[in-house]
């Protein structure tokens, strides 16, 4: 295979690396902001499609977030990439506090008091058969949640990248300008 290591991890090692990657979690970050602002496509519609995964991870929809940040990406004209890229907010670090916080803020919002419940009683089944008591505030607040998290990550995303862009364009304009000058002080010592 092409990327395959020269020395196969272990299966305590392959665990490790996937409970707690080796690359710093900073490192990550940077990989995502590059990786963002050097997409193709407007400013919008990429900041559009991120903000469309970012806002549909923050919701319980588990297993159809791809499909539905594509699905606003495509109603909102944004880019399907970067929609893709956003719905990895929701990766399994950071699911169960996103489900907490959606849980006590649907909560808040119906008047619903919060459930006691342990742990190693919740499961999908669980979580089904109480219905209103937990998936319904869960829904609530997640969207909620999830528009505000959109909302923001939309700003965000478009300062962000339209600021790289001009940016980018000023240096490449400032790196022609000093090319362009260099060429025209060589010329003219050739000529004297």
């Amino acid at each position: 295979m092409l990327f395959r290591r020269r020395t196969p991890l272990t299966p305590r090692q392959r665990l490790r690396s996937w409970l707690w990657p080796s690359m710093p979690l900073g490192r990550v970050g940077q990989y995502y902001n590059f990786r963002v602002r050097r997409l193709p496509g407007s400013s919008y519609s990429i900041a559009v499609g991120f903000a469309s995964g970012v806002a549909v991870s923050l919701t319980p929809c588990f297993g159809g977030h791809i499909i539905l940040a594509l699905a606003f990406t495509w109603l909102l004209r944004g880019s399907y990439l970067a929609a893709m890229l956003g719905t990895l907010v929701g990766n399994p670090w950071v699911t169960p506090p996103i489900l907490f916080f959606d849980y006590y803020l649907g909560c808040h919002l119906l008047g619903i008091p919060l459930l006691q419940v342990k742990l190693h009683h919740l499961s999908v089944g669980y979580i089904m058969h109480h219905f209103s008591e937990i998936l319904l505030p869960m829904l609530a607040g997640g969207l909620v949640f999830g528009v505000l998290g959109g909302l923001a990550t939309f700003g965000l995303v478009y300062l962000m990248v339209g600021t790289y862009r001009r940016k980018r364009i000023d240096r490449l304009a400032a790196r022609r300008q000093e090319t362009g000058n260099q060429q025209g002080a060589d010329g003219h010592h050739e000529v004297a």
